[in-house]
């Protein structure tokens, strides 16, 4: 469940890959894209069809919604692993700040697995994850846009998340 949680710190914690400015009041999570909404109290969307995922996520609720500067995010999430993920499955992040690319980066899943109490390799049935996250107390202004795609070590798709975060200046007179 490690690319769950890595997933959902990337779209959580996106705002933090820069770190200038004051306090920042957000809009909610939205996507634009084709893809289904994945359930629960999130607005985090599939990146397209899931059929051939084989992470079934049952549901995702983020806390707050919409997350807040300096305030630790709350994520609970819960799904159904198909196949086992082993040693080499790996998440693609990307973060984009309008228009600029901030992040591509791979992850190896098992490596962080430890982070949310799993161990690689994680089993095939029902997964049930919390993680909290700590957000930045400044967080510059502007659109977010973060996808994290998850592979198995044969890069057979685990799933495929996207969402977009907004964040405007708390102050009178900014647009």
């Amino acid at each position: 469940m490690k690319y769950l949680t890595v997933l959902l710190a990337a779209l959580s914690t996106t705002a933090s890959a820069a770190t200038i400015g004051q306090f920042w009041d957000q809009s909610p999570l939205g996507v634009s894209g084709t893809g289904s909404r994945v359930p629960g109290q999130s607005p985090l969307m599939f990146c397209g069809p899931t059929d051939k995922d084989i992470l079934e996520i049952k549901y995702v609720d983020i806390s707050p919604n919409p997350p807040k500067p300096g305030v630790t995010l709350l994520i609970k999430a819960s799904g159904t692993l198909k196949e086992p993920i082993e040693k080499g499955a790996y998440v693609v992040i990307e973060v984009k700040y309008g228009y600029i690319k901030l992040v591509h980066q791979n992850i190896d899943i098992c490596e962080h697995a430890g982070e949310v109490d799993l161990e690689c390799p994680v089993k095939p049935g029902e997964i049930i994850m919390q993680k909290e996250i700590e957000l930045p107390k400044a967080i510059p202004p502007g659109k977010y846009h973060v996808m994290a795609d998850v592979y198995t070590k044969d890069d057979v798709p685990i799933t495929c998340l996207l969402a977009d975060v907004f964040f405007h200046p708390g102050k009178p007179g900014f647009s």
